[in-house]
């Protein structure tokens, strides 16, 4: 079973709220196979799967209380162990 972990952290400079979105790419092949972990500005996050047969969307939700993605300095995580993925916001768990 192969296992990484991955983190990024990041401190928005304009992030209006229902408009943007920031994240990290991970387990990637080349320009159209790769997943991806983002977080909204609105307080949403979205897991994904972009391949060439498609565009899967794995997990979405909102964000745990007290997590202002809009502004300031976060720290994004995603854990791989085999094909279970774990999602970190701020150490938190998604």
């Amino acid at each position: 079973m192969s296992t990484f972990y991955a983190e990024v952290t990041a401190a928005p400079r304009d992030c209006p709220p229902g408009s943007s979105a920031y994240g990290l790419m991970f387990q990637f092949r080349d320009n159209d196979n790769f997943r991806a972990f983002a977080v909204t500005c609105s307080g949403d996050y979205r897991l994904y799967d972009f391949s060439d047969t498609g565009d899967v969307t794995l997990a979405m939700g909102e964000l745990p209380g007290g997590i202002d993605t809009s502004t300031g300095e976060h720290t994004l995580g995603v854990m791989a162990q085999g094909n279970r993925l774990t999602v970190y916001v701020d150490n938190q768990q998604v």
